[in-house]
């Protein structure tokens, strides 16, 4: 005891986890040390409830409190071990009564105007409770097999929080496919006889360069909080959302999108064919290779349109959109100035004199053209690293009247 209050025993061997690593992978790993198998019976001391709960969908606030205490990771990484750790970011609760298919899916609009798309959009949504964005009741695990040391002794088998979700088709770092497997973390892969016949040795299979395009920016989305488009930086809250959006607009069937139907062959002539399940099924409902498939279908659709071989004609298609070649305004031509004997002239000095002036000239270009503001927005968030920053940007574009038409970040 001490000041009244019990002090929690640490465990004297816990693994530091490994990055992005899945609570229940980590914890599975601290079992193998103490030869538990069951995590329920390693964590049942942590909170009444928890052997029954999920815990990478949802950690109690007590027992990640006790977890912090019993090893010595941080409460906030053991808190981003789990999808509970990622709200309002990724989703916008772990709770399905209060995650709404509607907002998440159909609250924005890429490909397509959103008064064509909403006739269709009842077919796929879900039909039964329990739908979370992003979440799929597969049983088997998916791992990069890169990653995992494609059964090298030496390396220690981990599963990361990601690849459980049908958020990623690849592993962009080693630019190969995610592979359907059973994981016992710590110790062994069991690879799914559909990609790796019982006694034969796995082999990455790469993906398109599209494919690990998609996935290192919706990865980067979560590692830093934002994504990086062609007009503008956006929060992650943003881009999941978007690109959920975006994977239900390519599903929508021919018949239902009409003059736009040009451009959505384009997109699956690009990967082959589109799973018919996609037509009538929620995409977390399907299973992982037309998980994945619909994943390249989103990523040719955002290559075609940041190749400007289609249109994004959606309310947040132009931020995929590349800009014109003249949208930067140049401003008005300052009247020519006498010359100035070389002898004296003081160029630091007389440019800082100069400065004022231009930046009122681009500030009232700004004010009066769309597009001059966007890329005086873009331009300034190049400096910018945190969502802070990004904030403090947007509220001094506010203050000085620049709308940069971008109210929904």
């Amino acid at each position: 005891m001490s000041n009244g209050v019990e002090e929690v025993q640490r465990w004297p061997l816990h693994p530091q986890p490994h990055a992005g690593e899945a609570l229940t992978s980590w914890l599975r790993r601290i079992g193998n040390l103490y030869g538990i198998s069951n995590i329920a019976q390693l964590v049942s001391e942590l909170h009444p409830d928890i052997a029954a709960s999920d815990l990478d969908r949802d950690i109690p606030d007590a027992a990640a409190r006790m977890l912090a205490a019993r090893s010595t990771v941080a409460l906030d990484q053991l808190q981003q071990m789990s999808l509970s750790g990622w709200v309002p970011w990724l989703l916008d609760s772990t709770d399905p009564a209060r995650c709404d298919f509607d907002t998440y899916v159909h609250q924005l609009s890429v490909l397509i105007p959103p008064h064509l798309s909403k006739g269709d959009r009842s077919r796929r949504a879900p039909t039964e409770p329990g739908w979370l964005p992003w979440v799929t009741d597969t049983p088997n695990d998916r791992v990069c097999p890169v990653c995992i040391g494609a059964g090298d002794a030496d390396t220690v088998v981990d599963v990361k929080l990601m690849w459980q979700l049908a958020l990623v088709a690849s592993c962009p770092e080693h630019r190969c496919r995610l592979e359907p497997c059973h994981v016992v973390p710590g110790q062994v892969v069991f690879w799914d006889r559909s990609v790796c016949p019982l006694g034969e040795d796995l082999r990455p299979t790469p993906v398109h360069s599209t494919v690990t395009a998609l996935d290192r920016r919706t990865t980067a989305a979560l590692a830093e909080g934002s994504a990086a488009l062609p007009r503008a930086r956006v929060h992650a809250g943003l881009w999941f959302r978007m690109l959920r959006t975006l994977i239900d607009e390519i599903c929508i069937p021919l018949s239902k999108a009409g003059t736009y139907a040009r451009d959505l062959r384009l997109i699956w002539e690009c990967v082959d064919d589109r799973p018919p399940r996609a037509l009538t099924r929620p995409f977390e409902y399907l299973n992982r290779a037309d998980q994945s498939r619909i994943l390249a279908g989103a990523a040719a659709a955002i290559t075609l349109v940041e190749d400007g071989t289609i249109t994004a004609y959606g309310t947040h298609g132009d931020l995929l959109s590349p800009y014109p070649a003249d949208a930067v305004f140049a401003g008005p031509p300052f009247p020519p100035s006498a010359p100035v004997p070389t002898a004296h002239t003081d160029t630091a000095s007389s440019a800082w004199k100069k400065l004022p002036a231009l930046i009122d000239t681009v500030v009232a270009a700004a004010r009066e053209n769309a597009d001059t503001a966007r890329s005086l927005h873009a331009f300034i968030l190049l400096g910018a690293r945190t969502d802070q920053q990004i904030r403090r940007i947007d509220d001094t574009f506010n203050e000085l009247g620049i709308d940069i038409g971008n109210h929904d970040r």
